[in-house]
C-alpha cells in the first residue's frame, strides 16, 4: 500500500504583513521566507509524515529550486524518482499573509505544465494504492491520471483546489473522494445544477446539504473542509459524518496556508492504511488544525504522532 500524490511543486515566497495591501499601496513586510510548496508536494509531505509510504510525481524546474524540493523529499524519505526536470523554471507561488493567518495566493505554473499522466503510467501503482490529484496541473492530464488509477483498481482522491475557470466533462467520473472546502463545494453545486439547466443553489445552503447533493448526484464520497468547524463527509448513500477542528485560540493562528494541504494528505494516508471514513476525517481534521499554528506549508505539518497525542487528548 502507498500513497501517489500527481501534483505541482512550487517555491512560496511568504511575505508576513500586517495587513494584506489595497491597490496601488506599497507595505513593508514583517517578514520573508523561501519555502517549499504546491499543493502535490505538500500533500505528498503530509500523507509521509502521517505514516504513509509516498511517492511524489511531479516537475520541476533544473534549477536551485527544484533541487531543493528534491533534496527535502529526501531527507523525509519520499520517493522522488518520477519527478521529471523541466527547462521552463520551477512553480512559484508569492504568498502573502496578514497577521490574523489569513493570506492572497499568486500562482506561476511553471514546470508544472509539463506534469502528465504519463508519468503516472510510468509508475507500478498497484490496486492497493491511492492516487491523490489536485488542481494545480493541466485538468485533462488530471482526468487521464485518475481514470488510469482507477482501471488499475487503485483508490482515487480529488482536491478540487484551486476552483478550475471550466470544469471538463468527465472530471469527476473515476473519483471515489473528493475533498472540497466551501467555496469549491458551491462551485461544484453551480456546475451540477448548470449541466441540468437548473437554478444555482442557494449561497446559504449549508454544508452538509452541499455534501449530499454532491455525493448522492456524482456517486462518491464527499469531504468538505469548513475551517474552524472541522470538516463533514457524506457517502453516496448519504451517510453522514462530522469531524471538529482543534479549538484554537485566534491569537495562536500563525498561517492558514497549508491547512487544507495537510488535510488531504493525511486523510489519504488514514484511508491507505485502512481506517474508515469517519476515521480518516477525523485524524485528517486534527492534521488541518495543527498546520495552522506555524509559518508556511510543509514546515507546519504534523507527525502521525503528534496527531494521536491531540486526538487522544480531545477524547479525553
Amino acid at each position: 500500500m502507498s500513497v501517489i500524490v500527481l501534483g505541482s511543486l512550487n517555491t512560496d515566497l511568504c511575505y508576513q504583513l500586517k495587513a494584506l495591501p489595497r491597490p496601488g499601496e506599497t507595505l513593508h513586510a514583517l517578514s520573508f521566507k523561501v519555502l517549499n510548496g504546491g499543493k502535490g508536494a505538500n500533500q505528498a509531505l503530509a500523507a509521509k509524515r502521517a505514516g504513509a509510504d509516498t511517492a511524489m510525481i511531479g516537475c520541476v524546474g533544473r534549477d536551485d529550486y527544484g533541487q531543493s524540493h528534491i533534496d527535502a523529499m529526501g531527507l523525509e524519505a519520499l520517493s522522488t524518482q518520477h519527478i521529471q526536470r523541466s527547462v521552463q523554471p520551477t512553480g512559484s507561488a508569492v504568498i502573502y499573509i496578514e497577521q490574523s493567518g489569513e493570506n492572497t495566493i499568486i500562482l506561476n505554473a511553471g514546470a508544472n505544465e509539463e506534469t502528465s499522466a504519463a508519468q503516472l503510467q510510468a509508475y507500478p501503482i498497484k490496486a492497493d494504492d491511492s492516487l491523490v490529484c489536485q488542481m494545480e496541473i493541466n485538468q485533462a492530464e488530471t482526468i487521464k491520471a485518475l481514470n488510469y488509477a482507477k482501471n488499475t483498481g487503485a483508490r482515487t482522491i480529488l482536491n478540487l483546489a484551486p476552483i478550475p475557470d471550466e470544469f471538463t466533462d468527465g472530471l469527476f467520473n473515476t473519483v471515489d473522494y473528493l475533498i472540497v472546502n466551501e467555496l469549491e463545494a458551491h462551485a461544484v453545486c453551480q456546475y451540477m445544477l448548470a449541466q441540468e439547466k437548473k437554478t444555482t443553489p442557494d449561497a446559504t445552503i449549508s454544508a452538509q446539504e452541499q455534501a449530499q447533493i454532491i455525493a448522492t448526484n456524482l456517486q462518491l464520497n464527499c469531504i468538505i473542509t469548513c475551517g474552524d468547524k472541522g470538516a463533514i463527509a457524506c457517502t453516496p448513500d448519504e451517510e453522514i459524518y462530522a469531524a471538529p477542528a482543534l479549538p484554537i485560540s485566534t491569537k495562536d493562528i500563525i498561517d492558514t496556508t497549508g491547512a487544507g494541504d495537510s488535510f488531504t494528505g493525511v486523510f489519504a494516508a488514514a484511508l491507505d492504511r485502512g481506517d474508515q471514513l469517519e476515521e480518516a476525517l477525523n485524524f485528517a481534521a486534527i492534521a488541518g488544525s495543527l498546520a495552522c499554528l506555524k509559518l508556511g506549508a510543509q514546515s507546519s505539518y504534523p507527525t502521525d504522532k503528534e496527531i494521536r497525542q491531540h486526538l487522544k487528548s480531545a477524547a479525553q
